[in-house]
């Protein structure tokens, strides 16, 4: 989309969750718009803030402003790096894109694996910003903005997290206003051009998106889950429970040996770089269930992370009552029971859970 003068123009890969409020405050400042798209807010924001337009923006993206009058380019990303964006310079030319196989169809680029990169994936079990695993690829990393102007490219951060102590509130109060910003967000998501549905997994993460996303949708919420024909592994029933409590139009998939065998020679094609996570099977069945239904699909990665939801965290205050125990118990009786447990292929089975105790209690908390 361009500036009303087509002085400027913006691709993006993203949304952005506030642009009707920024629309109708750049509406007061005299800006004229064309579209209904969220888009149309960049240029008009870059005419009145230059690079400051990125204080403005609330959302995940990634887009590329083009400045015909300074001939300048400016790329930037959101601030947790929910999309991605790869560039590089060959024979003297930036090429950027989503996507490294769009780089790599260039016949410039080289397909060449990065050593560091590779060192930094065995270590990390992925690739941290600004790398990639490709040679001469670099990611842009979240939070930061790049600019091109008389052959020079420079890149800068434009926000980062603060961690000052704020005023002390009591539970209650800060229970309350949690509450309300994950209220904030969720309703902002809603707010879509496409069908939209949410991926319940049954966990408090995903099932709090579900039960806001239930307040604030104006028809009957679509809510999505995958189970898995070994018990162990199988939360299928929680997100039904979930489903059924908060009323929502429901489906699922089961996901079979058969199915994920089919799906691992798939995922190289969807994945850019190498990843080591065995969920990433799930997720694109997952995705490829969701997709015959909606076009937009809100989820809860990241909340046992931040809240301590997942049941290996209550680990630490066993440890401190494990260790208690003299170390001669410990060393010549519990261990060598728990080392020899027989081995099973159950979902967090009390063999593997007991043996990574055992061993991991010996580490400082």
């Amino acid at each position: 989309v361009y500036s009303e003068d087509k002085s400027s123009v913006v691709m993006m890969n993203g949304e952005l969750y506030h642009f009707r409020e920024v629309r109708a405050d750049l509406d007061k400042r005299g800006h004229k718009f064309e579209t209904q798209t969220d888009t149309e807010i960049l240029p008009h924001l870059y005419e009145e803030y230059g690079e400051a337009m990125l204080e403005h923006i609330n959302g995940m993206f990634a887009f590329a402003l083009w400045d015909k009058r300074k001939q300048k380019l400016l790329i930037a990303r959101d601030k947790f790096g929910e999309k991605p964006l790869y560039y590089g310079v060959f024979d003297g030319k930036l090429i950027f894109a989503s996507e490294p196989k769009v780089l790599l169809a260039n016949s410039s680029v080289k397909a060449k694996i990065n050593l560091d990169s590779l060192r930094q994936y065995l270590s990390f079990d992925y690739v941290p910003a600004p790398n990639s695993i490709y040679k001469g690829i670099s990611k842009l990393p979240a939070a930061h903005f790049l600019t091109v102007e008389k052959g020079e490219i420079k890149t800068r951060r434009y926000w980062n997290l603060t961690w000052e102590k704020k005023e002390t509130k009591s539970l209650e109060s800060s229970a309350e206003e949690l509450r309300e910003l994950l209220a904030d967000a969720v309703r902002m998501r809603l707010v879509a051009d496409v069908p939209l549905g949410i991926l319940l997994s049954g966990g408090v993460d995903s099932s709090t998106v579900a039960a806001f996303a239930t307040q604030f949708s104006t028809e009957k919420v679509k809510t999505f889950s995958i189970g898995f024909e070994e018990d162990s592994f199988d939360e299928s029933k929680f997100a039904r429970q979930v489903a059924t409590h908060l009323n929502t139009e429901h489906y699922e998939e089961k996901l079979s040996v058969e199915k994920a065998a089919d799906l691992i020679s798939e995922i190289g094609l969807w994945l850019d770089e190498p990843m080591s996570d065995g969920s990433l099977i799930p997720t694109l069945l997952l995705s490829k269930f969701v997709r015959k239904h909606v076009t937009v699909a809100l989820g809860g990665d990241g909340g046992d992370e931040i809240f301590a939801g997942y049941p290996m965290y209550f680990a630490h205050k066993v440890a401190n009552i494990y260790n208690g125990i003299p170390g001669i118990f410990r060393n010549n009786l519990i261990e060598p029971v728990v080392n020899n447990l027989p081995v099973s292929n159950k979902n967090l089975s009390f063999d593997y859970t007991a043996k990574r105790f055992v061993r991991a209690s010996k580490y400082d908390l």
